[in-house]
């Protein structure tokens, strides 16, 4: 290299080096586009591309260099997409060997998934993905998606009944292969399948030769990793029964309408954004489940589908229901919890036949009017709003057993609603309520009360009368006693009345032969009562702000006469009172009652009963688990 030219290359690498610093001896009045072609081409062979990548932007020179890295891994980035489509269609041009690097490694972390999850679930040899040696990065890769598909369609083979219109994949399949549904040896099968179910799979997208399969009735593709659907699925014009829920889909084909007898769709736990105007022409739809997404509105066209029968739409960001709703007069459950509804439709008193109603944490600031034409009403949840005063319709419910009406902003309660005397289950907790009306004796099925985070001062006598109570929660109020009467329940199991102004018990508490729990802290008890030791009860109890022993008046649970220390007593009341005793009755602490809400999940059997000649999706485990809960 001619000396001349050294000099200026090396003063060039020192100018655009990361840590380079410009020396008054060299030639720094040179610029780039001065400098002759074969300078360049001397620098760029001792610059790694990152380099090359910084200083494109000062030369054209520099620039076409790095055109010509782009173009090679742009090629290699398009046959990473042909094995992943989630990816970007083409490489960005900025910074673009970190993407690349980014998305191979985004491949082959979803490719080493895949392999676990079908050497797991089907007993595959260990050897089975073993590659040859002397591959590429690449080309890795790409065998290793050759041996996935292979496997996968192996798989579905085997499991394949040619007499049967029924398949069932079930946590066994990473992918649905396209080759598998063209092939012409199967052609027949696919037409006449009825039942396809792929559920809690590793499934990430399905090709649109499923629409071959033009005799499906029941197609259950849940808990997967899908983002999109074919809209071929709109050839399955036998549709009925339709599930795509917990997985990633961000919108439902617009051909779904063409499936015109489709009953039961469960699009919930995606993210959709809105649903499909073509869902007019499912007239016969039954049932919707659109809960856990991100809609904003429910589409205006669901005004055809008047033989809706439940209606699930909770955890959205609704801001009102259609009046169309009045429409479907057979429409048994709506739950629309959790959204910014401001008011519910009034032609919501049209559906006569409405026996479940959730429409918890909103912004609601009264009740309709017409809703007391709904006497069918068995459950009603408007806790966790701004209602001030409730309707005096609520008499109007005579099947009513559970209402929810916490966290509110009540006074005062309608003496209408102690005609609702099939009540089981009440809740008129932290609200702004002082006093509890005699007629609460009416109440004869009552299970489960609970007012606490109120202003009362007392309860009721006739609570005595509520003979089926077992659960009785009025903590964080003003009590300075517990009725006599109390005795008289005598299948109650647990009294929480912490944070009260409580000095003793009423001795007709030792009627209560069930009594598993009492929790009494933070009242002004000196001395609790010997019958206690005769319970088999577990108490939790602080006395002057200070926990202290109470060996001398407690007995362990079953009958043990053992005495408990200090220490013991602790435990209790941190372990044993939050754990045991408000998991079970479904009841909450003091200082989550504001935080949680109770589930408004029925269960499969009352599902059931709403739609007797339904198909029932299988359970997905977060359900399962709420349902033995």
């Amino acid at each position: 290299m001619p000396k001349a030219i050294k000099q200026r290359k090396n003063a060039a690498i020192r100018i655009f080096t990361k840590n380079g610093k410009k020396e008054k001896a060299a030639p720094a009045a040179i610029s780039l586009e001065e400098l002759p072609l074969e300078v360049f081409q001397h620098i760029t062979s001792y610059l790694d591309l990152k380099n090359l990548e910084r200083m494109s932007l000062t030369s054209k020179i520099f620039q076409d260099k790095i055109n010509i890295h782009y173009k090679t891994y742009a090629r290699l980035y398009q046959r990473l997409y042909q094995l992943e489509p989630s990816l970007l269609p083409t490489l960005p041009t900025t910074n673009f060997l970190k993407a690349y690097h980014e998305a191979f490694h985004k491949v082959k972390t979803i490719q080493e998934a895949e392999i676990r999850f079908l050497t797991k679930n089907n007993s595959l040899p260990a050897n089975s993905f073993v590659l040859t040696e002397n591959l590429t990065e690449i080309e890795h890769l790409e065998e290793q998606d050759r041996k996935l598909e292979e496997a996968n369609i192996n798989i579905i083979k085997r499991n394949i009944d040619p007499a049967s219109t029924t398949l069932n994949l079930t946590n066994k399949i990473t992918r649905f292969p396209k080759p598998l549904l063209e092939a012409n040896e199967y052609a027949n099968y696919w037409k006449n399948l009825e039942q396809l179910c792929i559920e809690n799979n590793k499934i990430r997208s399905l090709p649109e030769s499923l629409g071959n399969c033009t005799a499906l009735q029941y197609f259950n593709c849940s808990e997967n990793q899908l983002k999109a659907l074919p809209e071929s699925l709109a050839n399955c014009a036998a549709l009925q029964d339709f599930n795509c829920c917990l997985n990633q889909i961000e919108a439902l084909p617009k051909s779904l309408g063409n499936c015109r007898v489709l009953k039961r769709l469960f699009c919930n736990n995606n993210q959709l954004k809105a649903l499909p105007e073509s869902l007019s022409n499912c007239r016969v739809l039954k049932r919707l489940f659109c809960n856990d997404n991100q809609l904003k509105a429910l589409p205006t066209s669901l005004d055809n589908c008047t033989a809706l029968t439940l209606l699930v739409c909770d955890n959205n960001k609704l801001e009102s229901l259609p009046e169309y709703l009045g429409n479907c007069r057979v429409l048994k459950l709506l739950n629309c919890s959790n959204n910014q509804l401001k008011a519910l439709p009034e032609s919501l008193g049209n559906c006569t036949v409405l026996k479940y109603l959730f429409c918890n944490e909103n912004q609601l600031k009264a009740l309709p009017k017409s809703l007391g034409n709904c006497t069918a009403l068995k459950r009603l949840n408007c806790s966790d709003n701004q209602i001030e005063a409730l309707p005096e319709y609520l008499g109007n419910f005579k099947a009513l057993k559970v209402f929810d009406c916490r966290d509110n902003k009540l006074k005062t309660l309608p003496e209408s609603l102690w005609n609702c005397t099939a009540l089981e289950d009440f809740n008129c907790g932290s609200n702004q309520l002082k006093a509890l009306p005699e007629s609460l004796g009416n109440f004869k099925a009552l299970s489960e009360l609970c007012c606490s985070n109120n202003q009362l001062k007392a309860l009721p006598t006739s609570l005595g009368n509520c003979t089926a109570l077992t659960l009785l929660v009025c903590d964080n109020n003003k009590l300075e006693s517990l009725p006599d009467t109390l005795g008289n329940c005598t299948a109650l199991t647990h009294v929480l009345c912490a944070y009260n102004l409580l000095k003793t018990f009423p001795i007709s508490l030792q009627n209560c032969k069930s009594l598993r729990q009492v929790v009494c802290d933070d009242n002004k008890f000196e001395k609790l009562p010997d019958f206690l030791n005769n319970c088999h009860t577990i108490i939790s109890c602080n006395f002057n702000n200070q926990t202290q022993s109470l060996s001398e008046n407690m007995t362990k649970p079953m009958g043990q006469n053992a005495t408990a220390s200090a220490s013991d007593s602790q435990q209790l009341s941190i372990a044993n009172t939050s754990e045991q005793v408000f998991n079970t009755s479904n009841t909450l602490t003091p200082s989550h009652q504001a935080k949680k809400r109770r589930n408004n999940n029925i269960s499969a059997y009352e599902i059931q009963q709403l739609d007797e000649n339904a198909i029932l999706p299988s359970e997905t485990k977060r359900k399962r688990e709420t349902s033995k809960k």
